[in-house]
């Protein structure tokens, strides 16, 4: 057990500051002692022998200047040695080494300078200190630095470096009371040798990998289970292969790590024994093998560490292997519970923490008693006959099959410890159980109980959590269970659109999250700009999930129309379910879930939106009996008085007695029903030309506080004005977080541009979708996004920007990296909203927008009407109109709905630009499509203001009718928008973005030597590798020159004056032994003298049909050649190898073999009679 205290102590020389000391360093066993600002110009002996308490003898010391400063380190000699010390300005820096297991690792205790000329000072000293001692490093203390506002509380931090978390794995920091000083006490205690608890099963990825394990999987399932059917079937299996392969997983992972060091050892050997002399034939065909065995078992570390990290957006193949296991031990020390506080009482021991919060869980989620009244609502929608008949079809294979294959096979397990890529790898062998236990399910011969238990494992709501309420218990779901709640929840998506209010945005297609923050936003603009009243209220339910009443659910699913048997099904899977907790990676007992739905569950988030619909149904029947008045966007507008999302609930009220306790009592009544209560804490009220007395006695008569705007809305800021710089911050902020530079220092080329596009998939699009962004705040995060890609996130590093960054953003066809272009995305995105309002799709915004500038009619009227008075969002929305406009065409179908002159619907122009001269001497200039047609006759009539027309106007208007004369309306047939840039005719946003791009700068033809690059089955590291060699961009000692003059520009190689890219890769006669003896054995033409002949020499297929694995291992020749090359050059430079043409041979043979094995599925990849060979 390894612990150290930090205290910023204010002053070493009060007697009460060394008693609180000592009682510390006492209570909590202290190895270790760091302490800040001691005011202290000197220590003795006694002062060490007082503060120890016994434990702490050794000391080192930095003396203060007058009062202020000085540092001072502690330590248990019997525990500790000190090897050496290091005074600086700001630190007390002292290499220790642990007398148990003779590691060793710089303890530096840190007093950081207020001043900012200061702080260079002491980030200069951090990185003296790093490269002093080649040991892992702690450095802790008052740094009097925050990166963020929220940390001006956290003067005081320790950090950690790497390799210090892998000597001490299971460390953590925790505050402890603070006692005389105004800085808290951190203890950093850490058990490297404690027993950790057994871990349940769990299926790994990286099984998947090792020969022999399906037929082993095929064998246990195949044996006998007579006697059981249906779920209690698949249970039997799979308790029964659980068993299996946790005795088999055992063995292997042993025999995994043996053959790891032995082959380790033997490259190694054969390594040393090449520097004296040249290998022959057979040790460098051992060594290739033994470098082949290696790359397969460092695969499967990689498999093994990403599912563990959770990083499932991150593929595995590109050597991340660090990186996902410093993921998987960040994501352990923030889920760690250290101590936690139910009610006033507040536990820290392990044991205290798991029987209380089992004992708080179990109490949660009781039954509830007492009086409920009575509900029904006969004006409730019913199911369709259509939407009955889709729900009473049978499961069938297909369904089943389509439910798995589109899950995240990856997410953690439920307790039988097998997750849904178990059961899409292996479908062929469990396919026949698992339709037989669906099917059994739905006729009602079988139950799914014995399947339907699942682990609940507590996620941080925030940082620093130690209140119950600060966790979120989610479910972790037994696989075989989530199947089959998997195919419900997708039946219910199908029949509920009709039944859910327009209010409620959640889990229902065609339905947007931003809708409801875009109609909350106008009408709080709305009535700022009209000076209107109004209240907001944000909602925040109790443990809404874990809530609500089941018997009042199954009742709301009755009154909308439900069969027994889907009642029955939905009962069985609710009331049947069973939860143990997860903490700090033990389970704890199972106990039943008699209330609530569990969040992690596949059915819960559609059955919590048909409970909260009912509040929708409520408020607006109390707003048609006048209990209740909303807000509307115009005086004689459309009221809202409920926005959902989930249980993301706004409430919209006139600022009137009457309304505010109409919206409480409806409240009441609502939990009464269904079990969901106010977190009144939580909940806030927000005013709109109220006075701030009369929002305090408002919010004091709905029961909640009350707080001014902006606040913020499913993750955005609602303001009554316009967004200010500061507003635009948190997202800044939450960028700068995922970027961070331990992610990048530890991800490959790769994986750093993955998780540059993964986190523009997350967070900053949802602010993109609904906000033009201001130019200053794009290029804040392009900076962000440069400095992750080129620099790896960190700051302190000058690397070169190799590439432009508009050359970044292409697509990869047009030579770019594919990286989102944010300004076009934000184009593509805000061009959504454009055709929604088109197409005329239902819902409150629509409606909101027409109600407030119009927009109902043809042509140019159809657009909103934007005057000064528009909010600004909305202005942002419609800014682009005038251009995509021309995106927009019309498939005619009664033509009522179609401007025959403004809009596009005979042609790829619209007929007013087409034949101006006739569009100014027309009659009619504001009619339809309709009117111009006359049925009848089967003709158009264009009547014109005069008959007599210029040879020019006639030529226009035998133009006009060649272009309507085949043209038809169909009587009876609504007209279409169509999205012109996508062949389908729907909007999607991936073609509104290619089609802005082209707009901008015009899209670049395809080249083929751009298309070959991220062709072949490789991995993307070295796909990024080959774009660099592409462009010549690669850090070649001629390309280095432009920052280091000085330095040599000879090829590492051959010595040649010059090492370019063309020179390295096609000229170099060390790089044309490689080439040549790549042609001799693959038959590949390898006799280029240029990048361009390169090109043409890669290999594409013969044609598009050839799928053959020989072709797509040809694809590889070229990658694997460059990157030998390139790796050779890199070990002459950085390790001093050299280049002999038999190793780099041996690699660039072991990169095919990997590359084919790995990615493209083959069995084995062999070079004979020159040509590849592929065993599958």
């Amino acid at each position: 057990m390894f612990s150290c205290l930090i205290w910023n102590i204010r002053g070493l020389h009060d007697p009460a500051k060394r008693r609180a000391l000592r009682d510390m360093v006492a209570t909590h066993r202290i190895q270790i002692c760091c302490i800040q600002e001691t005011k202290m110009e000197l220590v003795d002996s006694p002062t060490i022998t007082e503060l120890g308490a016994g434990l702490l003898d050794g000391w080192g010391f930095k003396g203060a200047r007058g009062a202020a400063g000085g540092i001072l380190i502690c330590w248990n000699s019997s525990l500790w040695r000190a090897v050496e010390q290091s005074v600086g300005n700001f630190s007390l820096s002292v290499l220790m080494e642990d007398l148990q297991s003779g590691g060793r690792w710089c303890c530096s205790s840190i007093y950081g300078p207020n001043e900012d000329a200061d702080r260079a000072i002491l980030w200069d000293e951090l990185s003296a200190i790093r490269t002093r001692w080649s040991v892992p490093v702690a450095f802790m203390g008052d740094f009097n630095v925050i990166r963020r506002m929220e940390e001006r509380a956290r003067l005081d931090r320790a950090l950690i470096d790497e390799e210090w978390e892998e000597m001490y794995p299971h460390c953590g920091v925790r505050g402890l009371p603070r006692v005389t000083s105004d800085h808290v006490p951190l203890l950093l205690e850490s058990s490297s040798t404690s027993r950790r608890p057994r871990g349940p099963f769990r299926f790994e990825s990286w099984w998947c990998e090792v020969e022999g394990v399906e037929g082993l999987i095929r064998q246990s399932w195949d044996a006998s289970a007579s006697g059981f059917r249906g779920a209690r079937r698949v249970a039997f299996k799979l308790r029964r292969l659980k068993r299996v392969l946790w005795q088999w997983s055992r063995t292997m992972r042993a025999a995994r790590t043996e053959k790891k060091c032995v082959l380790l050892q033997d490259i190694l050997r054969l390594d040393r024994e090449e520097e004296q002399a040249t290998l022959v034939e057979a040790d460098r065909t051992v060594r290739c093998n033994a470098k082949r065995e290696l790359a397969l078992i460092q695969k499967m570390e990689e498999i093994e560490w990403r599912q563990k990290s959770k990083a499932i957006w991150l593929k595995a193949g590109d050597n991340n292997t660090k990186f996902f296991h410093q993921a998987a031990s960040q994501r352990r020390r923030v889920n760690h519970i250290a101590k936690i506080q139910i009610g006033d009482s507040v536990w820290e021991e392990q044991e205290d923490i798991r029987s209380n919060l089992t004992s708080h869980f179990k109490r949660s989620f009781c039954k509830r008693r007492g009086w409920k009244p009575g509900w029904e609502d006969p004006e409730l929608p019913h199911l369709s006959p259509e939407q009955l008949a889709l729900l009473e079809a049978p499961f069938g294979e297909i369904e089943i099959f389509q439910a798995i294959a589109k899950a995240e096979g990856d997410k953690a397990p439920g307790p039988d410890g097998f997750n849904l890529s178990f059961f899409q790898r292996y479908w062929s062998i469990v396919k026949q159980d698992v339709v037989a236990m669906c099917e059994d399910f739905y006729t009602g011969s079988q139950t799914v109980g014995c399947l339907n238990s699942s682990n609940f494992v507590l996620i941080p709501k925030k940082e620093g959590a130690m209140r119950v309420e600060d966790f979120r218990p989610i479910g972790l779901v037994n696989g075989a269970y989530m199947i089959v709640a998997k195919v419900m929840a997708n039946r219910l998506k199908q029949v509920c659109g009709d039944l859910i209010e327009p209010s409620q945005a959640a889990f229902l297609p065609g339905r947007l999250l931003q809708e409801g923050f875009l109609t909350v936003q106008e009408l709080v603009a709305a009535l700022q700009k009209d000076k209107r009243q109004g209240l907001v209220f944000k909602l925040d339910f109790a443990k809404a999930y874990d809530s609500v009443d089941r018997e009042f659910l199954l009742k709301v699913l009755g009154s909308h129309g439900f069969n027994p048997r889907w009642i029955r099904m939905v009962r069985q899977c609710i009331d049947s379910a069973r939860a143990s907790l997860v903490i700090n990676g033990e389970v704890t007992g199972y106990f039943p879930l008699n209330r609530g739905l569990r969040q992690g569950d596949p059915l819960s988030p559609i059955l919590f939106v048909i409970v909260a619909n009912v509040l929708s149904r409520l408020c607006e029947k109390a707003a048609g009996a006048g209990w209740i008045k909303g807000l509307a966007s115009s005086q004689e507008g459309t009221r809202v008085t409920i926005l959902q999302y989930a249980d993301d609930t706004i409430l919209l009220s006139e600022a009137t007695d009457r309304s505010v306790r109409g919206f409480r009592f409806i409240l009441f009544c609502f939990g009464l029903l269904s079990g969901l209560t106010l977190n009144l804490r939580k909940s806030t009220m927000h005013g709109i030309h109220i006075t701030t007395e009369e929002e305090k006695r408002l919010a004091d008569c709905m029961g909640c506080p009350y707080s001014p705007f902006p606040t913020r809305y499913l993750g955005l800021p609602l303001v009554k004005g316009r967004l200010t710089k500061e507003q635009w911050d948190p997202l800044i902020e939450r960028f700068e977080r995922r970027l961070s530079g331990w992610k990048g220092k530890m991800l490959s080329w790769g994986g750093r541009l993955t998780l540059l596009q993964a986190v523009l998939t997350n967070l900053p699009l949802f602010y993109l979708s609904v906000f033009r962004l201001p130019i200053g705040v794009l290029h804040r995060i392009d900076r962000i996004r440069r400095r992750f890609l080129w620099q790896g996130g960190e700051t302190d590093r000058k690397t070169p920007h190799m590439v432009d960054w508009e050359s970044v953003c292409k697509p990869k066809r047009e030579g770019g990296l594919g990286v989102l272009n944010l300004s076009c995305m934000n184009k593509a995105l805000i061009t959504r909203w454009a055709w929604r309002w088109l197409s005329r799709a239902a819902s409150i915004w629509t409606h909101i927008v027409r109600d407030r500038y119009g927009g109902a009619g043809m042509g140019d009227h159809r657009w909103p009407s934007l005057n000064t008075r528009a909010s600004q969002i909305c202005k942002g929305l419609f800014a682009d109109r005038s251009e995509v406009v021309n995106a927009f065409v019309w498939k005619v179908g009664d033509g009522r709905s179609v401007h025959f002159w403004l809009d596009r619907w005979a042609g790829e122009s619209r007929l007013s630009d087409l034949v101006p001269d006739i569009f100014r001497l027309a009659a009619k200039k504001e009619g339809s499509v309709f009117e111009f047609f006359h049925e009848g006759t089967g003709s158009w009539q264009v009547e014109l203001l005069r008959g007599r027309l210029s040879t020019t106007e006639t030529d226009q208007y035998a133009t006009l009718m060649d272009r309507i004369t085949p043209l038809r309306t169909l009587e009876g047939s609504a007209d279409q928008i169509r999205w012109q840039p996508n062949a389908t005719g729907t909007f999607s946003v991936k073609s509104a973005y290619t089609w802005w791009r082209a707009n901008g700068a015009g899209n670049l033809p395809r080249c083929p030597r751009f298309t070959q690059i991220w062709r072949p089955k490789v991995p993307l590291k070295i796909k990024v590798f080959m774009w660099f060699l592409s462009l010549e961009r690669l850090l070649t000692r001629a390309y280095r020159a432009r920052w280091a003059p000085n330095d040599s520009k000879a090829c590492s190689l051959c010595a040649e004056p010059i090492e370019t890219v063309q020179h390295l890769f096609c000229s170099c006669p060390v790089s044309r032994e490689l080439w040549d003896e790549v042609g001799v054995q693959t038959g590949a033409w390898t006799a280029f003298t240029s990048l361009e002949e390169m090109w043409e020499a890669q290999p594409g297929r013969p044609n598009p049909t050839d799928n053959s694995l020989e072709a797509t291992i040809a694809q590889t020749i070229i990658p694997a050649g460059a990157w030998t090359i390139w790796r050779t050059r890199n070990e002459v430079i950085f390790r001093g190898a050299r280049a002999h043409k038999e190793n780099m041979w041996d690699m660039f043979r072991g990169c095919v073999r990997d590359w084919g094995r790995f990615i493209a599925n083959a069995e084995e990849v062999t070079f004979r009679g020159g040509r590849i060979q592929v065993t599958t």
